[in-house]
């Protein structure tokens, strides 16, 4: 029979004991210094070393891109990690992981109403990118010294002042006619134009987006006349005045009235193309033409 030494035994149980206190201490200062490094980096990620220094905003063509610059503003110098965890919440978790500020997105749109989309990007190390796209302003409706613009869907985008709308068609490459002869009961940023006769605005609507449309109509027709329903006339400044008739058979007739100015109208000649006879189409040069000259 074989009989272990005792001895032996002991000093085994004693080397065994002083190895697990040798594997506790590594696993404990493995630990520590795991957390620490993690520490580390939590403050460095959060310092100022990654704060926002420069907004870039992408996709404003025709509004004015400086009130969104202005009112993002005040997260100039905030740290770009921290950004991301305050506007973002559980219902937005992917968006976090994507860099996006999903509340600032949310009120951007509230305050500017004429934006139909907003992204709002922190990209690393210190620049927040604003991608946004516009709603597609259709129309100005003039009304008293309120230039009010309307999209395509009746909502109110904007209202601006005579040196604002002044300042906006100045430097505005698309062109959007102004419209005379609608009332509206009340209006206001963000909410549908409410007017008596609803169709008359629809249908004007219809009738801007046509020729905005038109890539030979675009920016040439200043006014659009609807006091009179069955009579609708245009100007085109500086001379030419188009007596369209009624909405009646509206988009046969723009793409009729793009035909005449691809063919030959120079955009100068005073006179009148009327649409309202039956016959032809035709320009009428009119030397004692005397329709307004422009928008009052």
């Amino acid at each position: 029979m074989n009989f272990s030494d005792p001895v032996s035994k002991q000093i085994d149980s004693k080397k065994i004991k002083k190895q697990k206190k040798i594997n506790r201490k590594l696993y404990i200062y493995s630990f520590v210094v795991v957390f620490l490094l993690l520490l580390a980096g939590g403050i460095f990620l959060f310092s100022k070393a990654f704060a926002v220094k420069k907004i870039e905003i992408i996709g404003a063509e025709r509004f004015d891109s400086e009130p969104v610059r202005s009112y993002v503003s005040e997260s100039v110098g905030e740290n770009g990690f921290a950004l991301m965890l305050e506007n973002n919440s559980l219902k937005t978790f992917n968006a976090l992981f994507k860099g996006r500020l999903s509340e600032v997105e949310g009120k951007l749109k509230f305050e500017f109403p004429y934006l139909s989309k907003a992204s709002v990007k922190y990209e690393f190390p210190d620049r927040l990118k604003i991608t946004v796209e516009e709603r597609n302003a259709v129309l100005f409706i003039k009304e008293h010294d309120d230039y009010i613009c309307v999209d395509n869907k009746g909502f109110v985008i904007s209202i601006m002042t005579q040196n604002e709308f002044d300042e906006f068609t100045e430097n505005d490459t698309q062109g959007t006619s102004v419209v005379r002869g609608i009332a509206p009961d009340e209006y206001k940023i963000g909410y549908e134009i409410n007017a008596d006769d609803k169709d008359i605005i629809y249908n004007t609507i219809k009738l801007a987006s046509a020729i905005n449309e038109n890539q030979s109509l675009m920016g040439k027709i200043n006014v659009i006349d609807v006091t009179a329903p069955e009579e609708i006339f245009f100007i085109s400044n500086p001379s030419l005045t188009v007596k369209f008739g009624s909405f009646d058979g509206m988009y046969d007739k723009v793409i009729r009235l793009a035909a005449i100015f691809e063919t030959g109208y120079d955009n100068e000649s005073k006179g009148m193309i009327d649409f309202t006879t039956g016959g032809h189409d035709i320009f009428v040069p009119d030397s004692n033409f005397d329709k307004e000259e422009g928008i009052t």
